[in-house]
């Protein structure tokens, strides 16, 4: 296989995976796994939040590709299969087309479906009402509150909002809609109906790979990744603040 393909190969790869939110160490590995199985020993690949560079050296011939990352989410089955493909590419060393239809196909997977993922939240909702020390009708109207909230976070992304405006705008309907119930039909436990959902916003995900990055002395992704968590966390604080101070009430 050709310079150019290979770092065709990992570049793409390596995007998909840092789009999907795969850790910073997993991208930079994969990269050099692939050039090595290919005898391209000297490659190296640099990977923060926003953009990935690929260079592979061959004698005195330098090939470089740098891909910017617009826009990323979560999709772990997407991560699982380009690390499959990974492997396989370095076990049988693939020919070009068969890993770039591979990995069309892998970019082509659709996520699960919008109403599985609104049950989730639904069930997410309700259940945290009961952890939180809810009573089962807590509970019940956090479940029904939750409908809202994948539908409000599919919305954002569309518009392609900031995490900031996107979890504000989440929280401040999250927030309305709960101080409904609260004010006109169920005056108890707001705070544990508002905790309740707001966990759906908490960045999980982000924070543990901070710490990853961080113990990986992967400092700038790790840094960039905090300052993300803390980004997210405004948003949903600046939401639930505005309307409560709207609706007057306090928990």
């Amino acid at each position: 296989m050709t310079q150019e393909q290979v770092v065709n190969i990992a570049t793409e790869i390596s995007y998909l995976m840092l789009k999907n939110g795969a850790e910073i160490y997993r991208v930079e590995q994969c990269v050099r796994f692939i050039a090595n199985a290919y005898g391209y020993y000297d490659a190296d690949c640099f990977a923060i939040l926003t953009s990935i560079v690929v260079s592979v050296v061959d004698g005195d011939k330098v090939c470089t590709r740098t891909k910017r990352v617009t826009d990323r989410g979560t999709d772990f089955n997407k991560v699982v299969a380009l690390n499959d493909l990974s492997r396989n590419i370095c076990r049988e060393c693939m020919d070009y087309e068969t890993i770039m239809k591979r990995i069309n196909e892998i970019r082509r997977t659709r996520p699960y479906p919008f109403w599985v993922s609104t049950v989730m939240y639904i069930m997410i909702s309700f259940f945290f009402g009961l952890y939180f020390g809810g009573t089962f009708i807590t509970a019940c109207i956090c479940g029904v509150a939750g409908v809202v909230v994948y539908p409000v976070q599919w919305f954002a992304r569309k518009i392609q909002t900031n995490i900031f405006i996107a979890n504000m705008i989440t929280s401040g309907v999250i927030t309305i809609l709960l101080s409904t119930f609260y004010v006109t039909f169920y005056p108890k436990q707001l705070d544990i109906m508002l905790i309740s959902l707001i966990m759906n916003l908490v960045p999980g995900v982000a924070l543990t790979h901070c710490m990853r990055d961080l113990i990986s002395n992967e400092l700038i992704s790790g840094l960039a990744r905090l300052a993300e968590v803390f980004i997210s966390g405004a948003g949903t604080a600046a939401g639930v603040f505005i309307v409560l101070s709207v609706f007057g009430l306090q928990i």
